[in-house]
């Protein structure tokens, strides 16, 4: 599946905890897996995203809620961990965070699990548009408009390349 492959480009690093990277690395897929999972009951999803967007979508999306899991707090990756994967991923398939399609399949997602991505998170509600702005996104984006719109979001650690 696409999940497995872009958790498989997930870089492992060092620290004291030797299973870290695994842990880190199963949590993400399940999340992953879940938001997917999620996405099948909305038939938005089939009609406007390609299987490898909602799959990246899902992984940036359960990166984004791994990242401020108490229980991961101490064994999560270094920010340049996942700076890297956010690289190699771009490498391996041109897929990456501000990519408009990406970026939009990200918040539906968010947007279909409220109890993981509560409306009060600051990564949501910086710069973000209102759901009636993002329903206006979503419909151009189902009638192919794929100019980037700089101004989806506010900055996440997803969000930041360093290239």
């Amino acid at each position: 599946t696409f999940i497995k492959y872009f958790i498989d480009l997930f870089p492992c690093w060092y620290t004291a905890d030797t299973q870290a990277c695994q842990k880190v690395k199963s949590s993400l897929h399940e999340m992953a897996r879940y938001l997917t999972e999620l996405s099948t009951c909305a038939s938005d999803f089939s009609f406007m995203f390609k299987p490898s967007v909602i799959g990246y979508a899902a992984v940036l999306a359960a990166i984004d809620a791994l990242e401020r899991d108490p229980s991961l707090k101490l064994s999560f990756p270094p920010h340049h961990i996942v700076v890297k994967f956010i690289q190699d991923t771009y490498f391996e398939t041109s897929l990456e965070p501000r990519r408009e399609d990406v970026d939009i399949a990200r918040r539906m997602l968010m947007d279909i699990c409220p109890n993981v991505f509560p409306s009060d998170d600051v990564f949501l509600d910086k710069g973000s548009k209102s759901n009636g702005q993002r329903n206006d996104l979503h419909k151009q984006s189902a009638v192919g408009n794929t100019t980037a719109n700089e101004n989806l979001r506010g900055a996440s650690p997803t969000e930041v390349l360093a290239f």
